[in-house]
């Protein structure tokens, strides 16, 4: 132990907590330059600015970044085209659109607007669709309209061909929604992961809070799903009971996060007393961090995503519970296992989930740091900074200096959802010169609207 000690000691010391330098980009006459976003200054950018900024976010997701409501990844066929007019395979679809209907659900609590409590109810019925294309209950990762298949490259891609060969992918037939939806035959990608769920129940939760028209489609999906997960002891399968993911058990503070939204629903989906009974005491049980979370700190250092998910499961239950006491300690739990380790990020959905938990103090966190991602162009070029070495070491992490790389929003790596999952230090392996991507910028719209809807 003393051995071991020491190495660690020194293992500190070699730590610098001194930043690599950035080499600002030479200026060069290309679509893809990227320098000018160095100089900017998003303390410079209105708030009257930034409302046009999230409203323009929300619409340009609207118009490229999704099909029958399922989130995708636009992408051009070819550099010089303007619109995109293709998507990407969608493999965390079914995360983000959850995120989407979320965003929408808090937009229309805080507007009152019918065009986005129709665009929530379209999310909503991607939710349905992405929890019904394979069976009831089954999660897909994405679903598609076989009618426009060529948009994704199915099936001919490289990546399509091994998804299928891994026995995965399937067709679906045309479907009706229990509220009179109808989606046309689809093409669907199982192999779901824990990461989907999250998604899937936060968007579901912000939905019964703020749509109350919906709930008896969102207490339809609950119940599908859990029947499904119950049929499999709490692991997440296709419809032929398989998986091949070891990221596919539903327990702990997900398994809590389920509940919280179960045990609201139950009462219209089922009126079994031994259901509501079993999702209380799951609920109740679950009220502790678990070992795991002393070393929550280490996210920092890599799968930065991770904190998405607890901020996410959180945010969740704290949204759904009604009793004042509880409710502060879920809040408490996500300040001192993610706020805690992520604050001098500039992070606006871990600051914006703050916000709403009652800290007013860190709202103008989250504008800042939506201000700087306002910056950003729509086309995902990539970060000035892009293929440089940059980031803490584990030591620095350690030590609590990490919070010394971090980068303004508009200066990070360009990704295919959703920026906030990424270390806030990252700027990525090379900028793409072609342009093929846009950024989706639901990173912009979903924490304006969580800002918005607690304001």
């Amino acid at each position: 132990m003393r051995n071991l000690s020491t190495l660690f000691v020194a293992f500190l010391a070699g730590c610098s907590c001194s930043p690599q330098t950035l080499v600002p980009p030479e200026p060069v006459l290309e679509p893809w330059d990227l320098s000018y976003l160095v100089d900017l200054d998003p303390s410079a950018v209105t708030d009257s600015e930034l409302d046009a900024a999230a409203t323009a976010a929300r619409e340009h997701y609207i118009d490229r970044c999704q099909s029958l409501g399922v989130i995708y990844s636009p992408r051009r066929s070819a550099p010089g085209v303007v619109v995109p007019d293709q998507f990407g395979t969608g493999g965390d679809s079914a995360l983000f659109t959850g995120y989407a209907l979320a965003g929408f659900s808090l937009q229309y609590h805080d507007s009152l607007d019918p065009v986005t409590l129709q665009r929530a109810k379209e999310a909503l019925g991607a939710v349905w669709w992405l929890t019904h294309a394979a069976g009831p209950g089954v999660i897909a990762r994405q679903v598609f309209p076989l009618s426009t298949k060529e948009k994704w490259s199915y099936p001919t891609s490289s990546g399509w061909q091994k998804r299928i060969a891994s026995g995965f992918v399937d067709e679906s037939p045309t479907l009706t929604a229990p509220n009179g939806m109808s989606y046309p035959a689809g093409a669907y990608y199982t192999r779901a992961t824990k990461d989907q769920l999250t998604g899937l129940l936060f968007g579901l939760a912000n939905a019964w809070a703020y749509l109350p028209s919906e709930r008896p489609m969102i207490a339809s999906i609950v119940h599908d799903l859990r029947e499904q997960l119950t049929k499999h002891n709490w692991k997440i399968r296709d419809q032929h009971g398989k998986n091949d993911t070891s990221a596919d058990t539903v327990s702990g503070h997900l398994r809590l996060q389920f509940a919280a939204l179960y045990r609201h629903t139950v009462s219209v989906s089922s009126s079994d007393p031994n259901r509501i009974k079993k999702a209380l005491d799951d609920y109740i049980d679950r009220l502790v961090p678990s070992l795991g979370d002393l070393f929550n700190k280490f996210t920092n250092y890599q799968q930065y995503y991770a904190h998405n998910l607890r901020a996410a499961r959180a945010f969740t239950v704290w949204l759904l519970e009604p009793d004042p006491e509880i409710k502060q300690k879920i809040a408490n739990y996500y300040l001192n296992n993610v706020w805690k380790h992520v604050k001098h990020h500039q992070n606006a959905f871990f600051a914006s989930i703050t916000y709403a938990m009652g800290d007013p103090a860190v709202r103008s966190i989250a504008i800042d740091a939506l201000k700087s991602l306002s910056l950003r162009p729509d086309r995902a070029w990539g970060s000035p900074y892009a293929g440089q070495t940059y980031g803490p070491q584990v030591g620095d992490v350690v030590k609590g200096c990490d919070k010394l790389w971090v980068l303004a929003p508009h200066l990070r790596k360009k990704t295919n959802y959703w920026t906030w999952t990424k270390a806030p230090w990252d700027v990525g392996s090379g900028i793409d010169k072609n342009g093929t991507q846009d950024n989706i910028r639901l990173d912009l719209f979903l924490p304006y609207a969580l800002v918005k809807a607690f304001d």
